[in-house]
């Protein structure tokens, strides 16, 4: 297979992953295979007797074969010379998806899943968040590279990007807060969900949930004054 392919095998997986993350944590399935890693349940090949055991096997068998993908990649990338744009992307691409099984380690040994809302997890769920946005712009970064065999990282982007692309990263990073805070205290009502999130007896993460539409309405105007500027 040439590097292209398997770069685009590599951005379904991620995304297969991604739902599959998703899914996890909205069904509190975190904790389905204990707190073994990278085994589930102390085997390599769990029995799958309940449905939270088949969802977090699922998730952890995607993200078994990206990280394999990924090395095949960096791998393959080694011929490359130093210093050119696609080996530099590999390199920072290998690096997100270590970094990723990393972090879904930590959160698994510790015990930072299902319906724990301690510190450690608030800190951890953004950080792998904005981590599994940093590998999938990787590899859309590599793909399109590849595609059109770009020299200079230069032509893929400026600093409005740059800023748009922070704002966009801040705005999932808070809004898997509020994602983690709805799944752990879920409101009966939006009125009682938002008078929650200004009262100082709730709870951390119930707080947070306010950044999230802050930031995506920050992020809103910048893509809209930016539009404005292409259609001129």
């Amino acid at each position: 297979m040439k590097l292209i392919s398997y770069t685009k095998l590599g951005i379904i997986l991620s995304i297969l992953s991604i739902l599959a993350g998703a899914f996890v944590r909205a069904t509190g399935s975190g904790d389905g295979c204990g707190s073994t890693w990278p085994t589930c349940k102390g085997k390599i090949i769990p029995q799958l007797s309940d449905p939270s055991e088949v969802i977090e096997f699922s998730h952890r068998s995607i993200s078994g074969i990206l990280l394999i993908v990924t090395l095949i990649i960096f791998i393959k990338s080694r011929n490359m010379s130093k210093g050119t744009i696609v080996r530099t992307t590999v390199n920072f691409l290998t690096f997100f998806v270590v970094f990723e099984a990393a972090i879904g380690a930590v959160i698994v040994l510790y015990e930072w899943v299902g319906l724990n809302s301690s510190l450690p997890r608030i800190i951890a769920v953004p950080i792998h968040l904005v981590n599994t946005f940093g590998l999938l712009a990787c590899y859309a970064v590599l793909y399109k590279v590849l595609l059109n065999n770009f020299k200079n990282i230069k032509q893929l982007w400026d600093r409005r990007f740059v800023f748009v692309a922070f704002l966009f990263l801040l705005s999932g990073a808070t809004g898997s807060i509020t994602a983690l805070a709805d799944v752990l205290f879920p409101s009966a009502s939006f009125y009682e969900g938002l008078m929650e999130d200004f009262d100082r007896t709730s709870e951390l993460l119930t707080r947070l949930r306010i950044l999230h539409p802050i930031v995506a309405t920050g992020l809103s105007v910048a893509l809209i004054i930016e539009s404005r500027k292409i259609q001129k």
